[in-house]
């Protein structure tokens, strides 16, 4: 199972983690004990080395003992009075979001539990990292009933900054020392702005409908479903670009096997070319994913196909994007120096 820590860390921002990672899915907390090590000079002490008195520091070693960063990051979700700028959905735009549970001078959100001397920490290192593991348990304990309702639920409770201040929540169960997002209104799909963006060059309906049940599908969790949606929009590209390409004759066949029985990932390779450089870079790897058989993956794995693949196609729709954005400016361009032409003619 992913550690809440490492679930975070595959987030750019914070809020990405908190809005858009997946409902139902279950994040181990380890309350196992981090340390910290540093140096500080007490003093000086003189001593004569090849007969000229040199100052020599003093330094001390400390071992400061830590919130693991899975408990430390449960905590500062709840508590911590953070406020980012984030896209908000009723605005439609990025604003300043604000956590409305904050509590500024909660115990809770320090993490240094205690600071030891190596010289002390040498003498009693096992029964002392015991120990500290045994007061990280208890305060997660104590955490999870202090703040957690008697059913082991929590509602994180935000709003953004507007006149509006449109209120957003997400709702947390604590299992045990697993977490999970059993709820959060807006919907996650709201938060993601892939329809919009990709909305000029997702002309094909199908191409638009299967995207936005992808994102529907990923964000409850089910990434076997999502995953297979994000496969019929790569075929289509791919098989399109093929056909674009074949009856424009700017690549030849010449193979003995027909056309019709080749699959997208052969049809892929044919036109590796005209395909974004990246997708060059990653395509053996791609391609062997994309090979393998619906009914051969499991869920954990495809989630991981589900993220590499939407990837992989938002890059194709930014090419696209850059394209037809490309091609507005020489448009732009040559109607305005044909016009300063036939100005000029004019005079």
């Amino acid at each position: 199972m992913e550690r809440l820590s490492k679930a975070r860390n595959g987030y750019p921002q914070f809020f990405d983690f908190l809005f858009r990672s997946p409902l139902y899915k279950k994040y181990q907390i380890s309350t196992d004990i981090m340390t910290r090590s540093y140096q500080e000079t007490m003093g000086y002490t003189y001593q004569i080395i090849d007969g000229k008195e040199e100052k020599i520091p003093d330094v001390i070693d400390f071992t400061t003992y830590i919130d693991n960063s899975d408990f430390y990051i449960l905590k500062a979700m709840i508590l911590y009075p953070y406020e980012l700028d984030y896209y908000c959905p009723y605005c439609e735009k990025e604003i300043g979001i604000r956590n409305k549970n904050s509590v500024e001078d909660s115990d809770y959100l320090k993490r240094e539990l205690e600071t030891i001397d190596n010289f002390s920490l040498r003498e009693h290192e096992d029964y002392i990292e015991e120990l500290k593991n045994k007061e990280s348990r208890d305060r997660y304990n104590r955490f999870v009933e202090d703040i957690f309702y008697e059913n082991k639920t929590f509602n994180l409770e935000f709003e953004c900054i507007s006149k509006h201040k449109h209120q957003f929540v997400i709702n947390l169960k604590i299992e045990d020392d697993k977490v999970m997002k059993i709820g959060q209104y807006p919907s996650i799909y709201m938060f993601d702005r892939s329809l919009d963006k990709y909305k000029k060059v997702l002309k094909d309906k199908k191409n638009k409908r299967d995207l936005q049940r992808a994102i529907e599908l990923g964000s409850f969790g089910y990434f076997v479903g999502a995953y297979t949606h994000l496969r019929r929009i790569f075929e289509r590209i791919v098989n399109g670009e093929f056909e674009r390409l074949i009856s424009g004759n700017c690549i030849t066949y010449k193979d003995e096997k027909p056309i019709k029985q080749l699959s997208t990932v052969d049809k892929a390779k044919l036109i590796m070319d005209y395909l974004p450089k990246h997708l060059n870079d990653i395509s053996v790897p791609l391609y062997s994913i994309l090979s393998e058989g619906i009914h051969k993956l499991e869920e954990e794995n495809c989630e991981k196909y589900y993220n590499y693949l939407l990837e992989a196609i938002t890059i194709i729709f930014d090419q696209q994007l850059e394209m037809k954005e490309r091609e507005l400016k020489e448009d732009k361009n040559k109607r305005a120096i044909n016009k300063a032409n036939s100005e000029m003619k004019m005079k």
